[in-house]
């Protein structure tokens, strides 16, 4: 059976089994040493408290007495909801605006910028990086342009020589 008593510190609720009324314990949030004394008036528990033990020896603490008597032990539980991807979806953005051989990574963002945001959406990913990613889909989406246009560059270049090297070789040289 444990016992609820007032930390002489901090005033904190501890549950104290009772085979430590009597002895020292440490409350765990303000790490008080005193003695676990039951149905006696603070001014006694404090005046009756031991000096604090050297370094290295440490009193006890109440062994599944840490938790507030008024309320129940919040654990913290892992989110029901994927964390988000916003900085790598605007990382590949962005690389694929800046560097000119990583424009394949723009279609990338794009496609992964649409797909966490309507997660995000729905509830099933964290809202936090809701700008982060959009921004790299917006990256991605110029970079899938700038692909675009450089293929549209090379193609027409490419049938230009190919049709000057065509005129050229039908007048019989140059």
């Amino acid at each position: 059976m444990a016992s609820t008593i007032d930390c002489p510190s901090c005033n904190r609720k501890l549950r104290v089994p009772d085979e430590l009324v009597g002895r020292p314990v440490r409350c765990p949030t303000c790490g008080t040493t005193f003695t676990a004394m039951i149905g006696v008036p603070e001014a006694e528990e404090i005046a009756s408290a031991p000096a604090p033990l050297p370094h290295g020896d440490e009193a006890p603490a109440p062994t599944g007495g840490d938790e507030f008597e008024d309320r129940p032990l919040s654990r913290r539980r892992r989110s029901p909801v994927a964390a988000h991807r916003g900085a790598l979806i605007l990382t590949l953005g962005i690389v694929s605006i800046v560097v000119c051989c990583c424009h394949f990574l723009g279609p990338v963002a794009w496609i992964m910028g649409n797909n966490d945001l309507r997660e995000m959406r729905e509830g099933r990913m964290d809202r936090d990086g809701e700008g982060t990613t959009q921004a790299g889909r917006i990256c991605g989406i110029i970079g899938t342009v700038m692909m675009i246009l450089a293929c549209l560059s090379c193609g027409l270049l490419t049938v230009g020589n190919l049709a000057a090297a065509a005129i050229t070789n039908w007048r019989g040289g140059p």
